[in-house]
């Protein structure tokens, strides 16, 4: 597994980018402003099996991140706060890349790499759902 860096890759079309930071953009003002926590339950797995589904949380999660309760956060939903700073990241990297003139980066690795990768990402996210199951914090 290698990370290169490619000066030769042209940025994403702007409009693609534009629609990237809206929407990442609006996640982040949505978490700053909007009352989440006066809801009711949206989740229709939990309301039909009474337990959380994979993603339950996470909401609760950015909210807390991006009020400064990192803590909260972790508790809420681990890979949730890991994905609000991928998320700002990804905002961040693609500003950079347009405006910024910053190179593209590109994660190169064997077949084997890969299916290595894929096997860890769904491991962290089964831990991750076996966690917010058993604690209960969703």
């Amino acid at each position: 597994m290698k990370l290169e860096i490619d000066r030769s890759a042209a940025p994403l079309d702007p409009w693609v980018q534009g629609v990237f930071a809206v929407m990442g953009l609006g996640a982040f003002a949505a978490a700053a402003v909007f009352p989440f926590h006066r809801l009711p339950t949206l989740c229709a797995f939990k309301r039909l099996t009474e337990h959380p589904c994979l993603a339950c949380g996470m909401t609760r999660s950015w909210v807390h991140v991006i009020h400064g309760r990192v803590e909260a956060a972790l508790w809420q939903n681990p890979l949730g706060s890991l994905l609000f700073v991928a998320a700002a990241s990804a905002v961040l990297y693609q500003g950079a890349r347009r405006f910024g003139g910053a190179p593209a980066l590109r994660l190169r690795t064997t077949p084997a790499e890969a299916w290595g990768l894929r096997g860890a990402i769904i491991a962290v996210i089964l831990a991750n759902w076996a966690y917010v199951w058993i604690s209960g914090v969703a």
